[in-house]
Order: structure tokens, then sequence, then C-alpha cells
């Protein structure tokens, strides 16, 4: 996975959760673009963004972003 190609995928999650979702994330080999107290930003492609929704614990919704 290259994370410099693709779209921006928002990663949301309960508030006080998003550096946990951030450490988890970077388990998965993803770099935070952004963080927020209710989600975490990062760039990735729909097949990531599908992969994403199908793995993470601590996240509440995967949004895959258009340009």
């Amino acid at each position: 996975m290259d994370s410099h190609e693709g779209n921006p995928i928002l990663v949301t999650c309960a508030p006080g959760l998003a550096q946990s979702l951030k450490d988890e994330l970077a388990d998965l080999g993803f770099t935070a673009t952004s963080l927020h107290p209710g989600g975490v930003g990062t760039v990735g492609s729909h097949s990531d963004a599908i992969m994403l929704n199908l793995v993470m614990r601590t996240a509440y919704n995967v949004l895959f972003l258009l340009r």
C-alpha cells in the first residue's frame, strides 16, 4: 500500500479514542494525516477503505471521501 496515493479517508470514533485509533491505523500500515477528537484522517484507495471497515476495532465509520 502506498499511503501517498488515493483519496482522503476519515475514520471516526468515540470522543477520546482518537489516539488509540491512530495507533491502530499505524499498526495496519496507514499514516495519520489529521487527528481530531472524534476521528483520524488518512489516505488510501477504495479497497483500503473497505478493508478498514472490516478490520478496525475502535472505529465507528470509515468514510471514503471523493475528490
